[in-house]
């Protein structure tokens, strides 16, 4: 991965704004096989001076857009692609912005489940990949591989922690003869079930997805399916399983 890293070489300043675009059109260019809606409120991508990426939701009964905050410090080109498909298109930038779309109830959008928010999340990555989006980056899809290696080291430090107590060396050294690298050791310190609920939200999407899948046969839709994750903002994972039920059912 380092070497990956070193070859693509690393981008800044503008470069970066420039990178994000041409990831969120790849983007855009393969989304209409799995999306029959999508969000109407702009996304504005704004440099700031924190160590990471992260997206923020337009206020609510606001004309502000909504924003992907991107570090000022250097980006690798083998990360930023999942980076963008995480926290802008199709992820939290589409999650949020089209449940705001239905005109829910004002709790159902201030009301945080953490397995249903970056559950679809590390969906949205693998989806992307699933729709080609990685086909002509073998750096980035290496990239997308390094996630995943990431999310399931997280799983294992924060239960060896709260589970197993871990110390805070215990911990160090596996992520890093694990990973390469431990510098979210505390973190999982102080944000406990954090990962697991990330893991647990991404299983159970597929799991549903599967499900309607085997159930319905040629009658399963990707987009509708999608429809029913989105348009009804957030909710616990029993509740979305009701209405992935009930889609089921609708359409047998």
């Amino acid at each position: 991965f380092l070497r990956a890293r070193e070859e693509s070489g690393l981008i800044s300043g503008d470069e970066v704004l420039t990178a994000i675009q041409t990831i969120q059109d790849k983007a855009n260019s393969v989304l209409d096989r799995a999306f029959d809606v999508r969000p109407q409120e702009e996304l504005q991508v704004v440099v700031w001076d924190e160590g990471y990426c992260a997206f923020s939701p337009a206020p609510r009964n606001s004309t502000q857009p909504s924003i992907f905050h991107v570090t000022n410090g250097e980006q690798s080109r083998v990360s930023l692609p999942t980076t963008v498909f995480h926290e802008a298109t199709p992820g939290h930038y589409f999650q949020f912005a089209i449940a705001r779309q239905f005109n829910l109830p004002p709790f159902r959008e201030q009301t945080e489940f953490d397995s249903y928010l970056d559950g679809w999340a590390l969906y949205a990555e693998r989806l992307m990949w699933e729709l080609g989006a990685y086909d002509d980056d073998p750096y980035g899809n290496l990239g997308r591989l390094r996630a995943e290696l990431l999310r399931a080291v997280r799983v294992v430090t924060d239960t060896g922690i709260h589970a197993k107590q871990w110390t805070y060396e215990q911990a160090v050294e596996y992520m890093e003869q694990a990973l390469g690298s431990a510098y979210e050791a505390k973190r999982y310190i102080g944000y406990p079930a954090q990962a697991v609920a990330y893991y647990i939200g991404y299983l159970k999407i597929l799991e549903l997805r599967q499900h309607a899948m085997d159930t319905l046969g040629d009658r399963f839709d990707l987009k509708e399916f999608h429809h029913v994750l989105l348009a009804n903002g957030e909710m616990p994972l029993a509740i979305l399983e009701g209405l992935v039920d009930a889609y089921i059912v609708s359409k047998l």
